[in-house]
């Protein structure tokens, strides 16, 4: 068989490039000024509002508005939004649109669907009216799981970010058990609408008494690893980070907003700890159980991305996807942690992680790219190290200037990562065109 020449060898590779990469978008549906400034300004209204409840910057959402109703008007299109408020205003007449939302949703799914229908619409691929209609089927839209499967998930979600921060085997047990409960109250919490504001609390003050009384041999100085990763998905994570890009941006009202409702869910948690200890005391310590071996940490990659899969409703033939995501993140916050502080070194897994699944979800068979990067963000947990030393310090009734510094430095260090993580991804592709986009999804 002859060899083939430069141009044929290229070609192939280009074939075979496109062949694994996902289409681009399909081509605008209608030309601009085709649809009302009211069909128009709703599209808009209903698209932000559910970026909102999944979480994205305020600067993100009126950055990637703007882009959309460029495709579909060229009237002067005006927003204002806050974090769970959203004004948008179509040219000079009455087409004005306000709406506000006190929901906010975790579920992989959803929020994959919410980026599917927004790709669409920045390529003007959807009429205004299929995208209010496939948004509010997104919200309608029922867990993959059921309620038993979900608390299953929480379960090894849990034994997953244990391995991860305190590797022994006496522990593993005790990360079920409790595991178990923290998931059986996110999933009642939703059913009585007054134990929502309160299950933060609820749940820490469970966890802590239960590992008080029951839990004993693997207490004391491990109580707080203990119980830690029970409640990790708790941590207002996304709250405190996005706060800290809002306000690198410029968004003073929703950056410092969303700092201070991060800052109070932490405290929420931390009260929950204080009363459990106050209620059963510190255990005595016991001897230190054995350790796992250096491969705990590939491991709990694996247990904690089927653990996700499961409790955060992900979509299907997305899991090894989030193995593969989660691995290089933790394990570059791994490596990162021999030369720079444990908090900081969550800014090194961001910047590696944010750009690799930037790129990795434009495969065919990869999901999108918010997917993916939420499933990123679970598991470097900005506040889970600040958590636990807030936790101790709460216990020990000090709480001091080093606890806020460890809280900030491990948010900040995440969100430097991750804008950081961007720049260089646009970069190296030149994907200026999709920028929006592709910053939307990294500090998703």
């Amino acid at each position: 068989m002859p060899a083939m020449t430069t141009v044929e060898t290229r070609d192939w590779a280009q074939r075979l490039w496109r062949a694994v990469r996902k289409e681009a978008p399909p081509s605008a549906v209608a030309p601009r000024d085709t649809y009302s400034n009211d069909e128009i300004a709703v599209m808009l209204r209903t698209l932000g509002m559910a970026m909102l409840e999944a979480g994205q910057p305020v600067n993100i959402v009126g950055a990637r508005l703007l882009a959309i109703a460029s495709r579909y008007t060229t009237r002067t299109v005006r927003l204002a939004v806050l974090p769970t408020v959203i004004i948008v205003k179509v040219d000079t007449g009455r087409a004005t649109e306000v709406d506000q939302t006190d929901r906010a949703t975790v579920r992989l799914d959803q929020a994959g669907k919410i980026a599917e229908i927004s790709d669409l619409a920045e390529a003007g691929a959807i009429t205004p009216e299929d995208a209010v209609a496939e948004v509010c089927a997104v919200r309608e839209l029922p867990r993959r799981f059921g309620a038993v499967t979900t608390i299953f998930g929480h379960v090894m979600a849990t034994i997953g970010f244990g391995m991860m921060l305190n590797p022994t085997w006496a522990a593993l047990p005790a990360y079920a058990f409790l595991g178990a409960v923290v998931g059986s109250v996110l999933v009642i919490a939703p059913r009585f609408p007054g134990l929502v504001t309160i299950q933060a609390t609820v749940a820490a003050l469970l966890v802590t008494v239960l590992a008080g009384v029951f839990l004993a041999d693997i207490a004391g100085d491990g109580m707080l690893r203990t119980i830690a990763p029970p409640l990790i998905a708790l941590l207002p994570g996304f709250a405190l980070t996005t706060g800290a890009i809002e306000l690198a941006s410029g968004q003073m009202i929703a950056g410092a907003s969303r700092l201070v409702y991060g800052g109070a869910q932490v405290v929420l948690l931390a009260a929950g700890v204080f009363l459990g200890v106050r209620l059963v005391g510190v255990p005595t310590p016991q001897h230190e159980s054995a350790l796992m071996g250096e491969w705990s940490l590939y491991l709990a990659i694996v247990v904690m991305a089927v653990g996700m899969y499961l409790y955060l409703s992900a979509p299907r033939g997305s899991l090894i996807w989030l193995v593969v995501g989660l691995g290089v993140a933790l394990i570059t916050q791994d490596l990162s942690a021999v030369f720079l502080d444990q908090a900081m070194s969550g800014a090194v897994g961001a910047f590696v992680a944010v750009p690799f699944a930037m790129f990795a979800s434009g495969f065919r068979c990869a999901p999108p790219r918010m997917v993916m990067l939420l499933t990123v963000f679970w598991g470097l947990v900005p506040g889970a190290l600040s958590f636990m030393n807030f936790a101790k310090r709460a216990a020990s009734n000090v709480i001091d200037v080093n606890t806020l510094q460890g809280t900030g430095t491990a948010v900040f260090g995440i969100a430097l990562g991750t804008l950081i993580g961007y720049s260089v991804f646009l970069g190296f592709t030149g994907a200026g065109r999709r920028g929006s986009t592709a910053l939307q999804a990294a500090t998703g």
